[in-house]
């Protein structure tokens, strides 16, 4: 497969025109998962033990891959779906359904490290907004600027004593 400077341009604006249809296709399949109560009216104790199993297996995983769509969507397209990553945040935050899920799962910490990585790329984003000539190259992961502590995001294995 060739690099992207070695693609025309015809065919990137292909590409990204592609991205952005899909993502406005994944966008509208997560949103009953994004609904309140999403699976939460069983009929029956079988049916309410398997909804609770795939709240507790299966949003962690939908939610955490719609969080990696909408970051490499930020590079990709534009660093305002890296926005959408922080209303994500917020969204699984105000839902109580979606917030249990990730505490059941005791995934929880790996959900605040997606968002703060998220967070931290948004603000390199803006940093770099301003600056002629810099768009592209602040999304890169693993530059070397210099910002605020805070957001330097580091991740341990949970033996190893967890997020710094």
């Amino acid at each position: 497969m060739p690099r992207n400077r070695e693609v025309p341009g015809a065919d990137i604006a292909k590409l990204k025109t592609d991205l952005k249809e899909s993502l406005t296709e994944i966008r509208e399949a997560m949103s009953p998962i994004m609904a309140p109560n999403f699976l939460s009216a069983p009929m029956d104790s079988a049916e309410a033990h398997a909804f609770s199993e795939i709240r507790k297996y299966y949003l962690p995983e939908l939610i955490l891959a719609y969080n990696s769509v909408l970051f490499v969507a930020g590079h990709a397209i534009s660093r305002s779906r890296l926005v959408e990553c922080m209303n994500l945040a917020q969204d699984v935050a105000s839902n109580q359904t979606l917030t249990n899920a990730f505490v059941e799962s005791g995934r929880m910490q790996e959900l605040v490290t997606a968002f703060a990585l998220s967070s931290q790329e948004l603000l390199a984003a803006n940093e770099a907004g301003g600056r002629k000539g810099r768009k592209g190259k602040a999304l890169g992961i693993g530059r070397n600027t210099k910002r605020s502590e805070i957001w330097q995001v580091r991740h341990e294995s949970p033996n190893d004593g967890g997020v710094n």
